[in-house]
């Protein structure tokens, strides 16, 4: 009897009968795969979408800023993900939305529009906390994953231009709780212009204390 210890142990089996007449020609060829919950996302980070287009051909608003989190194993079968974004006031869930999985060799993605614009329109209040905690996790039929979860910093309104604000790439400072005054992973992932507007934004919160 053949037992898998783990995903890897799956895949083509040849299997062969012996008796006293003789032994079968051709051996028997079964295919298996495993099934289950798919793994947890491990990885986060924004995408900016340069383009005169408002749609990609996975219809993503290219006008927002994209939420690209990254996990290893989908469980064998269909995969889906999901976002959701607590209000910081008292956790209560504001938003959620679900998105396929996109492939890449062996590492699948989950890809989200951040809808920056109507959180900035619904969470108003001055005296509120500006953190707001996003969950992210997988999910089939056979179950769910643990939720990755990340921060990400609201600016109050009248604290920026217009013209800065109007650059989506501001709010988005996500990281893991412990890193919250780290940005250098997010840092490495922008240009040149867009490292100079992050870092003066930085410096502007800094100085009032938000961060």
């Amino acid at each position: 009897m053949f037992t898998p210890r783990d995903r890897y142990d799956y895949g083509q089996l040849s299997c062969v009968a012996q008796n006293s007449i003789g032994k079968t020609r051709q051996p028997c060829i079964y295919t298996t795969i495993p099934y289950g919950p798919p793994e947890p996302i491990h990885k986060c980070i924004v995408d900016m979408y340069d383009s005169i287009d408002q749609y990609d051909d996975d219809n993503h608003n290219k006008s927002l800023p994209k939420i690209k989190c990254q996990y290893d194993y989908n469980g064998g079968i269909d995969t889906y993900c999901r976002l959701e974004i607590y209000r910081p006031i008292d956790q209560m869930l504001i938003w959620n939305m679900t998105d396929n999985v996109e492939h890449s060799n062996r590492i699948d993605f989950c890809v989200f529009d951040y809808p920056i614009n109507w959180l900035m329109a619904n969470i108003s209040d001055q005296h509120e906390s500006r953190i707001i905690k996003l969950n992210v996790l997988t999910f089939n039929q056979q179950g769910s994953s643990k939720p990755y979860v990340f921060y990400a910093h609201l600016p109050t309104v009248p604290s920026l231009p217009s013209s800065t604000l109007s650059n989506s790439l501001i709010p988005l400072i996500l990281n893991h709780i412990s890193d919250l005054n780290d940005t250098s992973s997010l840092m490495n992932d922008l240009n040149n212009h867009d490292q100079s507007i992050v870092s003066s934004y930085i410096s502007i919160m800094q100085q009032k204390g938000r961060f």
